[in-house]
């Protein structure tokens, strides 16, 4: 069996090592033995369905990752990177995630209860699926608009469906609109419920 190592992209040494089938196997070895693995290199590898619990992880590379069904639950995984990663159906529930990037990250199903997700990044439309009503807190959070702007969400985006082909998104400052925003200022916000009240819509706050 081919000895699987798990390495650190900041020194570029060994962090973990043995003879695994595959780089899941090993991975789940070191998050059951409680090692160390901050800076650890993971990207573009596909970790889908693992189970990697209470993993000790901070500052993690997960660029690229397929991480469709993992559990990631109680994890320390604060400042880890997650650029272009898939992340559905899987689980964060009560981890630090505090600054972690989700630049052009790809959510669906994705449960993220308890989770701490202060200043974190986030570009994707598919963030606006995420129950944010149920995280410890979005504090400094922020949203990367395609047109490069960067919108404050530390409080609870409102998302409504059911009127266009696109969401309508009440962030802290703005109202997005497909790729479209407008200052939140122009647009009421109980002025905007109102127009939409007799309409069948499904408005959803993922605070």
């Amino acid at each position: 069996m081919n000895i699987t190592s798990l390495k650190s992209y900041k020194t570029g040494k060994t962090i973990f090592s043995g003879p695994y089938a595959d780089i899941v196997a090993c991975l789940e070895d070191a998050v059951q033995k409680r090692i160390n693995l901050e800076y650890v290199d993971l990207s573009h590898q596909n970790l889908s369905n693992a189970n990697l619990d209470e993993a000790h992880m901070p500052y993690a590379d997960f660029t690229g990752c397929n991480l469709s069904g993992v559990n990631l639950s109680e994890s320390n995984l604060r400042m880890s990177k997650f650029q272009h990663a898939c992340l559905y159906n899987s689980y964060f529930c009560y981890s630090d995630l505090y600054g972690c990037d989700f630049i052009n990250t790809d959510f669906g199903a994705t449960n993220i209860v308890g989770a701490d997700m202060q200043c974190c990044k986030f570009s994707t439309l598919s963030c606006f699926s995420l129950d944010f009503v149920d995280v410890g807190s979005l504090a400094g959070s922020q949203f990367h608009h395609v047109n490069g702007n960067i919108y404050p969400m530390s409080n609870s985006p409102i998302v409504i469906k059911g009127i266009f082909n696109t969401p309508i998104v009440i962030m802290d400052s703005v109202v997005q609109i497909g790729r479209n925003t407008f200052p939140r200022n122009d647009i009421p916000v109980t002025k905007l419920l109102g127009h939409i009240a007799a309409v069948p819509v499904d408005i959803k706050t993922v605070s």
